[in-house]
């Protein structure tokens, strides 16, 4: 029997993307030789359809009802296949059995909406998809324009969902992309792509959009990184997850455990400019902030004041003196050696440390001033 199937080398990758995204093991339990395969004609036909190759998907299909006329999942599967195609006539067909055999199926009720939304919601839909699109197609400057337009489809699409049940395939997708546009409302898009991508485990359009969504905010997500960099390996997803990658590799930040996940996007996309000066500018912060430690001024203001926060005055003022020492000029250093006299109760003193602080130009001169302000204060009432 000749089998019909993905190309070796995508069928891996697919199936290795499904893996890990999915997050949990697999416990593979002793079934029938009929229930494993109706399960793996199932996942087959499920395939097909979120690759849009419903002829495929139909033949899965057929194959399940030569061994089980009425198998409540399949009849499940091609409802809302045959209803997705504008079919109307055979999804309906599909949810009659289905009803028959499986009343209270969860298929039943997304099987139903479907037919809705292809036939006396149609033209409400029409128009959702299309303020979804003008949205979409506006960038975030366009401001207050795109604001309206956003609320404008949301409300759109929120009326064709009675009793706030979402269909389960892609008018979900399309509303949970559009709710995923505004930063805003990201917590919320990603639980809305997650548990369609977990129903839906064979459609890699669902799990590309998720990982995409999760690689829009930081601190990175590795595991959604690693469904994207699989994904370039597929000929239909390649162009955009390679895009994808690369946008989450420049909007990474400057710190040392992100300069091996650029270095390896370079790898596959060594003539990238934009990335490689990216990692130039990298390179160069980190090696500013090796010096920075090095610096002996810098630690001191840092251990010093730490020192200082934790009530430890005299560890801290050894610190600060040997800081001075090597950077008698550093206005924070000097300032700091005020706050510990502040703190010690020596007023004079601290009012010279912050003037003198004050008179180097900095970012905290007024904060210097202020604290010789304070100072003085406390040291008249003292008197």
């Amino acid at each position: 029997m000749r089998r019909t199937a993905l190309r070796p080398r995508h069928w891996l990758v697919a199936a290795a993307i499904v893996c890990h995204g999915a997050g949990t093991g697999w416990v593979v339990a002793a079934e029938p030789a009929a229930d494993v395969a109706i399960a793996s004609l199932l996942e087959r036909a499920r395939l097909w359809e979120s690759r849009n190759r419903p002829e495929l998907a139909r033949q899965a299909l057929d194959k399940i009802f030569r061994m089980t006329p009425d198998h409540p999942d399949g009849l499940a599967v091609l409802g809302l296949l045959e209803a997705r195609a504008a079919r109307q006539e055979q999804a309906k067909t599909a949810l009659a059995r289905l009803k028959r055999v499986a009343p209270r199926h969860a298929g039943v009720g997304q099987i139903e909406m479907l037919l809705r939304l292809s036939g006396g919601d149609k033209e409400k839909l029409q128009t959702a998809r299309r303020l979804r699109d003008s949205v979409m197609k506006l960038s975030a400057t366009a401001g207050r324009e795109k604001k309206a337009l956003y609320s404008q489809a949301l409300a759109a699409y929120q009326a064709l969902f009675a009793g706030g049940n979402l269909p389960d395939g892609d008018v979900a997708f399309e509303y949970w992309t559009l709710v995923a546009d505004d930063y805003a409302n990201w917590s919320q898009a990603l639980d809305g792509l997650s548990g369609l991508a977990k129903r839906n485990p064979d459609n890699l359009r669902y799990r590309y959009q998720l990982a995409a969504h999760q690689l829009a905010k930081l601190p990175i997500n590795r595991g959604a990184l690693q469904v994207m960099i699989d994904m370039t390996r597929l000929p239909e997803f390649k162009k955009q997850a390679r895009e994808t990658w690369r946008r989450a590799m420049l909007g990474l930040d400057p710190v040392p455990q992100h300069r091996p996940l650029i270095a390896a996007y370079l790898e596959h996309e060594p003539t990238d400019s934009a990335v490689r000066l990216h990692l130039a500018k990298l390179d160069a912060a980190l090696e500013s902030h090796r010096k920075l430690i090095a610096d002996p001024g810098y630690r001191a203001r840092v251990d010093g004041l730490a020192l200082l926060n934790a009530g430890k005055l005299d560890e801290a003022e050894r610190i600060f003196d040997r800081g001075l020492l090597a950077r008698p000029d550093d206005p924070e250093l000097t300032g700091n050696m005020g706050l510990l006299r502040l703190r010690q109760g020596h007023h004079a003193q601290a009012i010279a440390l912050f003037q003198a602080a004050s008179r180097v130009k900095s970012d905290d001169q007024d904060k210097w001033k202020s604290l010789a302000v304070t100072a003085r204060f406390w040291g008249l009432l003292r008197e």
